[in-house]
């Protein structure tokens, strides 16, 4: 990379996952907070989600790893 070279990007890691249906888990997810009109909280692009949430999704998407 060149000495000017400004990085915008935050560091991501990539993993072998399952495709998983988020409408199972709508009931239990803490940050869709209207549960009929769930996907309205997807509409503001970006959202942060509690440490539950993405546990319970990684859980789904990565049945196989430790998720300790």
């Amino acid at each position: 990379m060149a000495n000017t070279f400004i990085r915008y990007r935050r560091n991501a890691w990539f993993y072998e996952c399952v495709e998983t249906l988020l409408l199972p888990l709508i009931d239990q997810l803490h940050f869709i907070w209207n549960k009929k009109s769930w996907g309205a909280v997807f509409r503001s692009g970006f959202i942060e989600i509690q440490t539950d949430d993405f546990n319970l999704i990684e859980s789904k998407m990565l049945p196989n790893e430790s998720n300790g």
